[in-house]
């Protein structure tokens, strides 16, 4: 029998607002994220999973969608199109960008541009790939991920470990701990082109000078991020379990660059057993174990 969270109260001034209504319909029924442009438009823009963005302006869903991706993006158990963020300077550039699987289920990163006559809707041939991050084991589910501009101006991107779906002799291999994939991290880039790529490293990274590492990689040890969001400079990253816990952990710009999540024996509140078919964790370092600041058994 698995352990039930218990149920907190909201704290003090917390509430829910209705700010529109969506219909029956089946392209109505996965929204997967939402997000504001900093443009004074006071709009929302609803991701749905198989492949839509709708814009809800006053309360109301404007007809015609922003943007229609339905041919080019994978939507099935954990994939689909997952998350959109508008660039800082999205009301002079238009530039924004989307995280989704594509028909191959691999996972992408591209810019996209709005129009130049109509802001309700973008160009759908403005596409531009960023980040291609192709899965080992084509079955898993474990995708992520999410995308969000940090105080810095810099794209972060957390990414799914790939790991469920792993043949028995590679269960224990953990993706997230290798620091020559993407899998199970969070990436921190310029999204912009520069000198003929498709995007740049910052210079502070933690891994720029590492032989063998992968520049972009920010934090790794992760399962599968499917979102986070900045409190100020502060990064509330949640990590989903699979068995039985889920975690929400809090890092600090002096915490985060290198951080390893998995390198410690907990998940949850709970020591981790070494099982990876449970989705559990095997620990890789003898540091002192960190506390996440929440975690909640699943239903």
């Amino acid at each position: 029998m698995q352990r039930r969270a218990k149920p907190q109260p909201a704290g003090d001034g917390v509430k829910l607002i209705r700010v529109g209504v969506f219909g029956d319909a089946p392209e109505y029924n996965q929204p997967t994220d939402i997000a504001a442009p900093d443009d004074g438009s006071g709009r929302l823009f609803v991701v749905q999973k198989k492949g839509l963005i709708r814009v809800l302006r006053r309360g109301r869903v404007l007809t015609r969608p922003f943007l229609d991706l339905t041919r080019d993006v994978k939507s099935d158990q954990l994939a689909g199109l997952l998350a959109l963020a508008f660039a800082p300077d999205y009301r002079q550039s238009g530039r924004f960008y989307l995280y989704f699987t594509d028909r191959a289920r691999r996972v992408r990163v591209s810019e996209f541009q709005r129009s130049s006559e109509n802001a309700d809707v973008a160009e759908p041939d403005s596409a531009r790939s960023v980040l291609t991050i192709t899965h080992r084991f084509p079955k898993t589910n474990d995708l992520g991920g999410d995308l969000e501009f940090g105080p810095d101006g810099m794209l972060y991107v957390s990414t799914g470990d790939g790991q469920i779906g792993a043949p028995p002799d590679l269960q224990g291999v953990e993706q997230s701990q290798r620091l020559d994939l993407l899998h199970g991290k969070v990436l921190r880039i310029d999204p912009r082109p520069s000198g003929g790529r498709p995007y740049t490293v910052p210079t502070d990274n933690p891994f720029v000078d590492r032989a063998g590492a992968r520049p972009e990689v920010l934090v790794s040890g992760l399962r599968n991020p499917w979102r986070f969001s900045f409190d100020g400079k502060d990064l509330w990253l949640p990590d989903l379990g699979q068995d039985e816990w889920e975690e929400v952990n809090r890092l600090t710009p002096e915490q985060a660059p290198g951080a390893n999540w998995a390198g410690r024996p907990t998940r949850g509140v709970t020591a981790l057993t070494c099982n990876r078919r449970s989705g559990t964790r095997r620990a890789r370092s003898s540091s002192t174990p960190t506390v996440p600041v929440a975690s909640a058994g699943e239903r």
